[in-house]
């Protein structure tokens, strides 16, 4: 058992808001095990807090953290890189901000992947200015934190604010090019998605599953038959699996371009089918006056 009897820091954090996440059986379980680990520090802190959080179990993990603070045990950057997404797990905005101050006042917030979490959580929960600040104040931005800040501010709809930073990352992976293309073909940005569709070919960055879709519809809403042809080409040159969403986009895209022969005959050669394949196509066919092929 622990005789540890120092107070806790006031200004750090709030532990009554903590301690609320701690109904219900959590705080046995978790007050169980704070016992049960001897000698308990920052790293068996952390390491159990992750225990509790892969078993999905938030408000235990929450409650380990607040008694962490309570017999100061001083977190590290690992231990607010696990505490921090839970705030946007939980959607709470609240304890996402006061995982931020404590980081703050515990000077990690600047580690890239501690500042990450906070930019996530801010990005989904809040407003991409407060996203933007725990952006600036990162070290070493990598390409993860770059990539979060870009899918913000698209979720904002701000597509200038997007592109420019997207331009200016130092390097740039497959999921920042799939955000910006999904991003600009979502927004109604169809020619701009399909050019950085085109870039990223020709830079070498081989699409993912995901990427056909996005530049596949923003194809379809500009009605270039062409361009369609020449991505699913590239869709069957790659080693990207012909699944149904990547069918499903180019049955629509055909089918938007006029050419019901090649809709078709994506349909039949696509080998796991849904409702949405057979919309596409019914609808195809509606738009384009083949009612009679129906």
């Amino acid at each position: 058992m622990h005789t540890h009897t120092r107070k806790p820091e006031p200004s750090l954090v709030s532990l009554d808001t903590l301690l609320d996440y701690s109904k219900l059986n959590a705080e046995s379980n978790a007050d169980e095990l704070f016992d049960e680990t001897p000698k308990l520090d920052v790293v068996s802190a952390t390491t159990a807090i992750g225990r509790f959080v892969r078993q999905h179990r938030y408000k235990e993990a929450i409650h380990f953290f607040s008694r962490m603070l309570f017999l100061n045990i001083r977190p590290n950057e690992f231990t607010f890189g696990t505490v921090i997404p839970l705030s946007t797990a939980l959607e709470d905005l609240c304890l996402g901000k006061q995982f931020h101050a404590c980081a703050m006042k515990t000077g990690v917030n600047g580690i890239v992947f501690v500042g990450s979490a906070i930019l996530d959580f801010y990005a989904k929960l809040s407003s991409i200015e407060e996203a933007r600040k725990a952006f600036e104040d990162i070290q070493e931005p990598n390409v993860v934190s770059c990539t979060t800040l870009i899918h913000g501010y698209l979720k904002q709809g701000r597509i200038e604010d997007a592109l420019l930073h997207f331009r200016e990352m130092p390097e740039r992976n497959v999921v920042s090019w799939n955000v910006m293309i999904g991003g600009c073909s979502q927004l109604g940005q169809n020619e701009e998605a399909v050019n950085l569709f085109v870039e990223m070919l020709r830079q070498g960055l081989m699409p993912g599953p995901s990427t056909f879709p996005c530049a596949i519809s923003a194809v379809s809403n500009i009605a270039a038959l062409g361009m369609g042809k020449s991505f699913h080409a590239c869709v069957v040159k790659s080693s990207c699996n012909f699944d149904v969403f990547v069918g499903n986009s180019l049955i629509s895209c055909y089918a938007k371009c006029g050419s019901m022969e090649d809709s078709l005959l994506v349909f039949n050669k696509l080998p796991d089918r849904n409702i949405v394949s057979w919309n596409a196509l019914i609808c195809g066919f509606a738009q384009n006056g083949r009612e009679r092929m129906l």
